[in-house]
């Protein structure tokens, strides 16, 4: 009996593991994709948003850098960090509607330049707001690289 048992719970672990490598894997995301998700992360806020922002000024360049990284994921390079600081676009939105949430309604991209297979280069616009009021259009450029097989938006203006 415990051998039966032994087998059986064997076999189901042989067959869950099976089934693991055969999941689908998904696929990278493409430039535009991880173009649209570092907008949509960049110009939606929360009520609390403003607040946290200013703690990381106050902290000094690390918490800042620290908070870009957290709100926008791991889809940008340090560079892209440092124009995001630099051209100011995480305050944008939230000196907008200071403590207001917003969303973004739409984004479109535009491709600026001839796509290579490392580089993608686009202008986009952002339009966004808090629920039930007129938004605002945002437009800048962003260029993405590709790095290891993923796309990273590595400046943004």
């Amino acid at each position: 009996m415990i051998k039966r048992i032994s087998a059986l719970l064997l076999m189901a672990g042989i067959l869950l593991l099976s089934g693991c490598s055969a999941a689908k894997t998904t696929e990278p995301a493409t430039a535009e994709e991880t173009a649209e998700k570092v907008l949509q992360c960049l110009y939606r806020s929360t009520q609390e948003d403003g607040a946290h922002l200013d703690a990381a000024m106050q902290e000094g360049e690390d918490s800042l850098k620290e908070y870009i990284r957290t709100k926008v994921g791991d889809c940008v390079t340090e560079e892209a960090v440092t124009c995001i600081m630099e051209n100011r676009l995480i305050s944008r939105v939230i000196n907008a509607w200071p403590d207001t949430e917003v969303q973004v309604e739409t984004v479109e991209l535009t491709p600026a330049y001839t796509k290579t297979e490392q580089k993608c280069y686009f202008q986009y616009q952002v339009e966004a707001g808090p629920e039930g009021e007129t938004g605002k259009t945002f437009t800048g450029e962003m260029l993405l690289s590709l790095i290891d097989e993923e796309w990273k938006v590595d400046s943004l203006s």
